[in-house]
């Protein structure tokens, strides 16, 4: 099985910065043959945040493409940079028909712009869960939580939300820029709580913890202050109303090839 592949910067118009990706193409004809396995161990190969498989439609007329993203822990339902980083390398390089990316999170439509610029619309399920860290861990010195006690405390009380069903996130806000600067991966895993964490219905999930702070950039107009987030996201597990969400930006091209898959 010969299989293309093309890798990526994504977020960047000069090549070797941005967001690294991979994105292999999958012909009709080798879409049952290819397994989930295989797939898995493809992605473990790059070693990439994220692999994208991009599926070629059974029907030549048709404007979608089916896409599967993994990590190097498995599959994921969406992911930002690899929805970006394929859908310009289709629009602009590929398939510049194709209007729409069918992901496990749904249907993902595009809108193309000014120097190869890309606009996703992303089909969000935000769902705001019941519990939080401290229903479901032993006690607060649970040894996957962080031996900051502010950090600790922040942990056990921050909600926790899905973005859409399969990618789960629990929303740390820390007090400092300091505070942020120390957090280290710890060993907590989701799957073996005393309780589960997410509701039902919503369990089958990628879980990390998202830790962020909210600064002020100086005043702007007004007097008022610009308020944005700096933030870290640490992948624990590797496997409301809103406006509609769109996702932009551009990528560079860095090199294409075949794989050999057995």
């Amino acid at each position: 099985m010969e299989l293309q592949f093309h890798t990526l910067d994504v977020f960047t118009s000069t090549r070797l910065e941005g967001n690294p990706l991979a994105v292999v193409s999958v012909p009709a004809a080798l879409k049952e043959s290819l397994s989930q396995e295989t797939k898995d161990k493809i992605a473990k190969e790059f070693n990439l945040s994220e692999t994208v498989f991009l599926h070629e439609n059974s029907d030549p007329g048709s404007a979608d493409r089916q896409i599967d993203i993994f990590t190097t822990g498995g599959e994921i339902p969406f992911a930002g940079h690899p929805t970006i980083g394929t859908s310009v390398l289709v629009k602009y390089h590929l398939s510049p028909s194709v209007d729409t990316l069918v992901a496990k999170c749904g249907r993902i439509g595009l809108e193309t712009g000014p120097d190869n610029y890309i606009r996703a619309k992303i089909p969000h399920d935000v769902h705001l869960h019941r519990k939080t860290l401290a229903d479901v861990v032993r006690g607060p010195d649970h040894p996957g939580l962080s031996t900051d006690p502010i950090t600790r405390e922040a942990e056990l009380k921050a909600p926790v939300v899905s973005i859409v069903n399969g990618m789960t996130f629990v929303l740390i806000k820390l007090p400092s820029l300091d505070a942020l600067g120390k957090v280290q991966k710890g060993g907590l895993d989701f799957t073996k709580l005393d309780s589960p964490l997410l509701d039902e219905g919503w369990r089958e999930s990628f879980v990390s913890r998202y830790y962020y702070v909210e600064v002020d950039d100086g005043p702007e107009g007004g007097g008022e202050k610009r308020r944005r987030r700096r933030l870290r996201t640490l992948k624990d597990e590797d496997v409301l109303k809103l406006e509609d969400v769109f996702l932009g930006g551009t990528e560079v091209v860095v090199m294409k090839g075949i794989l050999n898959v057995t």
